[in-house]
């Protein structure tokens, strides 16, 4: 699977930002290490609209801004490609005999 097939095959995309806090208080450690054990997941905030891939323009370069109450509260540039993750992910089902279902 390719990025372009994912995006060929998505119906629609919703902002997403993750909520990082620790479950340790006082607890130092570096990004691998948040992901690795996802010790610093929270949450995630999803945006409300739909959006067709195609509307959104290069996802390599599309960012994200959170806002409530018309305030401004976090904003990111993107990190990479989502529908790479997606395609890895789908490559990766495939090799153990399994498939990610429709509407996923």
């Amino acid at each position: 699977m390719t990025i372009p097939g994912v995006l060929a095959a998505m119906e629609a995309v919703f902002a997403a930002i993750k909520l990082i806090d620790s479950r340790y208080e006082d607890f130092r450690y570096q990004m691998p290490d948040g992901v690795c054990d996802n010790v610093g997941a929270a949450g995630v905030a999803f945006g409300s609209r739909a959006r067709a891939p195609a509307e959104l323009g290069d996802l390599w370069l599309t960012g994200c801004v959170f806002r409530s109450r018309e305030r401004s509260w976090a904003w990111t540039p993107g990190r990479g490609h989502s529908a790479a993750a997606v395609a890895s992910l789908i490559r990766s089902l495939a090799a153990w005999g399994e498939r990610l279902p429709a509407g996923s």
